[in-house]
């Protein structure tokens, strides 16, 4: 896997390489430089893998939605606290507090914010032919020295599936 670091950023994409199937690749220029897999369909739980290493989230309750980052061997790495329509607070263990919000409800786009200023790290929905989640992910100039960017990366992306699969299910009924 190529390591984050030595990619380009124009063309990134969170892509789901086999439709159906809960597992996503982070791509540039062709090339995957991440994983998401979500494997079980019955808990909100994700293992993402960057070349920094592996992340793993889980959400938990059902009237204050929050959700945890840890390391691979159980380190505790982040929380978020997610409000009523879906935005909300990443505070990063002895790191920053980022904000989630949407930005453009008609394109699909979402944002990491530090200090609910200009967006760090946006997810732009693809539209068009492609089945499955997939998204464009744009990382501006001032996100790249943040120590937090594989967890703003992999995180966010996590979100976006949360939402996703949250819309289809209101949509079904």
């Amino acid at each position: 896997m190529k390591p984050a670091q030595d990619t380009t950023f124009a063309e990134i994409e969170w892509t789901q390489p086999k439709w159906g199937h809960r597992a996503w690749e982070l791509r540039s220029v062709g090339k995957t430089v991440g994983t998401m897999a979500m494997p079980s369909m019955f808990r909100e739980h994700a293992v993402a893998t960057l070349s920094t290493g592996t992340l793993v989230f889980n959400r938990v309750g059902f009237w204050r939605r929050r959700a945890t980052v840890e390391t691979e061997d159980g380190g505790h790495v982040a929380d978020f606290e997610s409000t009523w329509i879906g935005d909300g607070r990443l505070s990063v263990v002895g790191g920053n507090t980022y904000s989630w919000h949407t930005i453009n409800m008609w394109r699909g786009e979402r944002a990491w914010m530090l200090e609910d200023k200009e967006p760090l790290l946006r997810f732009r929905q693809q539209r068009g032919w492609k089945m499955g989640i997939n998204a464009t992910l744009i990382i501006e100039p001032a996100a790249l020295p943040l120590p937090e960017l594989p967890i703003l990366v992999t995180f966010g992306w996590y979100l976006w599936v949360l939402a996703a699969y949250a819309a289809a299910a209101a949509s079904s009924h």
